[in-house]
């Protein structure tokens, strides 16, 4: 009877430590995910800036081939990613 309480309570223990290292792994993966939504937005709005400056400089993008393939690629990749289902 002895040897079942012992190991009962040993694997209790384990089962308690299990859980802590699930929440402290838990709330480490939130932040990092919330750091990273954070980024995907400052990028977001940082290629939204960019095309709207290339718009705004039509006639530079106009006489500039390398601008005017970056112009057209941003709008481009940002209408596929308005289009795409991310859970797809």
């Amino acid at each position: 009877m002895d040897k079942l309480k012992l190991d009962l309570s040993v694997k209790q223990s384990l089962i308690e430590e299990l859980a802590s290292k699930y929440s402290r792994h838990k709330d480490i993966w939130e932040k990092n995910e919330q750091k990273s939504e954070e980024e995907i937005n400052k990028l977001d709005q940082l290629i939204d800036n960019v095309i709207e400056t290339l718009k705004a400089n039509s006639l530079v993008v106009n006489n500039c081939i390398p601008l005017r393939q970056l112009l057209n690629y941003l709008t481009a990749t940002k209408n596929d990613d308005i289009n795409t289902d991310p859970l797809d």
